[in-house]
């Protein structure tokens, strides 16, 4: 799993970014929020908009295209770190997006889980039932670590005896602990 050093997105891109956003939150009722987000985001529209964020994806992704995730395979697609069933409005949010091979996007999907303190509670699944109308997430720290704003590194290593992946910190009233084993779970 690789830290990103994201670059912001040129102003055109931004405005159209901004207009979709608008639309969706334009709209009262969640469940029609998300609707929109994942209409808008289905029509690819304008197609410039989605040619300018795959560029920049990839210009975030040094040399090489390789997924943010598994760090294996050809980065394709467009992943939202939030999933658009949970927060619509972040849909078009640039710090909401990465770029990740279709394998990876496909296993996250709409995973999503938040803390709440004390942290030895673990995490709350908040991901969305299939077919369940959306309902607003509660708040809370994001279980899923924020590889552009969090290094990875700091959460979990790979362990080169058994060839998995663990949290750093083992204490299980951390933080650390619990972003690091959804992340690994997911």
């Amino acid at each position: 799993m690789l830290a990103i050093d994201a670059k912001p997105l040129p102003d055109e891109t931004k405005v159209l970014m901004d207009k979709h956003t608008d639309n969706i939150t334009e709209v009262q009722e969640f469940s029609n929020q998300v609707a929109r987000a994942i209409k808008l985001w289905k029509a690819k529209t304008p197609k410039r908009l989605f040619n300018e964020l795959r560029k920049e994806l990839e210009g975030m992704c040094n040399d090489v295209k390789l997924c943010v995730y598994c760090e294996r395979s050809e980065a394709d697609e467009i992943e939202h770190r939030r999933p658009k069933s949970l927060y619509p409005w972040q849909t078009f949010d640039w710090d909401n997006m990465l770029y990740v091979c279709g394998p990876c996007n496909s296993k996250k999907s709409n995973k999503f889980a938040i803390l709440n303190q004390p942290y030895s509670d673990g995490y709350i699944e908040i991901t969305p039932k299939p077919k369940e109308v959306p309902v607003k997430p509660k708040s809370g720290i994001d279980a899923f670590i924020n590889q552009r704003a969090e290094n990875p590194l700091d959460f979990i290593w790979l362990d080169f005896i058994t060839f998995r992946f663990t949290p750093i910190n083992p204490n299980q009233d951390s933080l650390f602990y619990w972003k690091a084993k959804f992340t690994i779970e997911t």
